[in-house]
Parts: structure tokens; sequence; C-alpha cells
């Protein structure tokens, strides 16, 4: 995953007290320390060390190899508390930590203020949990992906929907579509591979594929940047799932690439997800939704 701690326009800068928070938010959120290490520009073994000291401090459970709707670090009553601490902090600054994949970081990567930028295919369950660790403020979540995870909660024209302590709330509707090689000018035939994002991770775009009768080609857990991707699509030679988004931000790695509509018209709609009580208590989320709506529309208006 790629994750960039940045200073944004609001000069946000987490508090020397809160640190040691930030630093088993990134072990969370990228998965080991040495992708941790590289977002602190600091060694591994000073990222390993310190964890080890929080893990003994925080009596936190590490589960090695944590299931579906779990996170890595098992947080307890005292970390639940340190991180609502943080993110308190944050929002009191109206700065935001907002988790998206990549087929929605052209639009996102442009929002100010922010704290981070964590942009990668994860399970509606994961972004669920990130969010209600307060790990995140919110996510940015495919409707497609959803409905596999609420069955029929997910409705055409659908408004705010509660999915637990969750609130999802509608942003805009994407146009569902499919990324060919120059050297493929026709539409895919019955059966033919498409590539997919890593397994279990987008369990909706796949199911779409499969309805069409084509293959998944389930692109592997190292994709996490668009030049990943970039490199993979065009080992492979493939045809691939997305939307005009994240076809902008291919096409800015390579250009031998376009984008074609899905053969029945299909739109993906995009969901905000935050925590209710969150929700309800902090008005920066609201712009952080009016926001979203506003480049949204804006990048995708100019991509038709």
């Amino acid at each position: 995953m790629h994750l960039a701690v940045v200073a944004p326009a609001g000069g946000y800068k987490c508090p020397a007290l809160l640190e040691p928070i930030m630093l088993l938010d990134l072990l969370e959120l990228c998965g080991n320390t040495t992708a941790a290490a590289k977002a602190l520009n600091t060694s591994q073994p000073t990222i390993s060390r310190k964890t080890r000291y929080l893990v003994d401090d925080l009596s936190l459970e590490i589960k090695v190899k944590p299931r579906a709707n779990e996170l890595r670090y098992a947080y307890n009553n005292c970390l639940d508390l340190l991180r609502q601490a943080a993110q308190v902090h944050r929002l009191q600054d109206v700065n935001w930590r907002v988790g998206c994949s990549l087929w929605q970081r052209v639009a996102v990567e442009t929002l100010q203020p922010w704290v981070a930028d964590i942009y990668d295919f994860k399970h509606p369950y994961i972004w669920r949990e990130l969010v209600r660790a307060h790990v995140l403020d919110a996510a940015v979540v495919s409707g497609f992906d959803l409905q596999i995870c609420l069955d029929d909660a997910i409705t055409e024209n659908a408004l705010d929907i509660k999915w637990d302590d969750c609130l999802l709330i509608p942003i805009t509707e994407t146009k569902l579509g499919l990324m060919l090689p120059a050297k493929l000018r026709e539409e895919p035939k019955k059966w033919s591979e498409i590539i997919v994002p890593p397994q279990q991770d987008a369990p909706g775009l796949a199911a779409m594929v499969r309805q069409q009768q084509w293959q998944c080609v389930h692109a592997p857990k190292k994709c996490k940047t668009a030049n990943d991707w970039a490199s993979f699509i065009e080992e492979k030679g493939l045809p691939v799932i997305a939307n005009k988004l994240f076809l902008a931000k291919i096409k800015a790695e390579s250009k031998s690439w376009y984008w074609r509509e899905w053969p029945c018209e299909s739109k993906d709609q995009q969901w905000l997800m935050v925590l209710n009580e969150k929700w309800q208590k902090h008005a920066g989320l609201e712009l952080l939704l009016l926001q979203l709506r506003e480049v949204f529309t804006v990048f995708y208006s100019n991509t038709e």
C-alpha cells in the first residue's frame, strides 16, 4: 500500500504525545514494519523496537493471520481511547485521514486539508474496521463491493445507510468499464481473461466480471501504486476492469491504454463510510463529503 504522511496546507503536525499511536496506525495500514519505516523515513529496526515496546506497554494482542474482518493489532480499551484522542485532534484542526482504492485516488488525493493518503484495494469489512478503530476518519468504498456485504440493502437511488455503527453516505456514481491495451480493438469474447484487484479485496468487482462470463485474473498483492499496476498489466496484456478515474492514473504511467464502457451500462456508486457517532459530532466531516462530491464531479466530467 502507498501511504505518505504529509504536511498539508493547514500545517497539521501530530503532537509528540500521540506519535506512538501514529506508529500503530501506520503499522495497521501498511501491514509490516518495513513499509511503516519507509512512510516515516526511518529504519526498520527502529520501528520494530518501538513496536515491541508499544505492544508490551499497551498489552496488545497481535494477530499473525487476521481474518477478513480483523485488524492485525487487536485494539483494547486503552488503545481505543488513545486513538480517539488522536482522531479528535485531527478533526479539530479539520484535517482528515481518508482511505480509498486506486480507483478513486486521482480525485481524493487533491483534497485539502489532509493527514495521510491511503490508496489500496481493501475489502469493505477492513475499511469498516479501520474506521471503527479510529485509524481512519473515513473511507471511500465501491458500491459493488458493499453490495456483497449488505445483500439487498443498497438499491438504486438509496440514501444514507447504517451498517452497524457506521454510516454509508452516497457521494456520486462513476461508469464501469474496461481498460484495454492498444492491440485489443474489440470487446472481449466469452471466457476472456480480465484483470481484477487482488483476491478477497474487491469481491463485487470480481462478481461483475464473472457475470459477463469472463474469467478473473487477480492482480498480486504487490500491486499498490499506479506504477505497479501499469507494469503488471503491460506484462499481462489483458483488459482490466476500471473506471475512468483509474484510467487517468494509469495513463500517467503508460499511454498505450484506452477505456471502453461496460457491455451493459453499469454505474458504480461511490460511498463515504464514517463512524455514525463521529458524523453527528464533527461538522468537518460534512465538509469532507461536500469536497468529495465536488472533486468526483469535476474529475469525472473531465474524462468524458
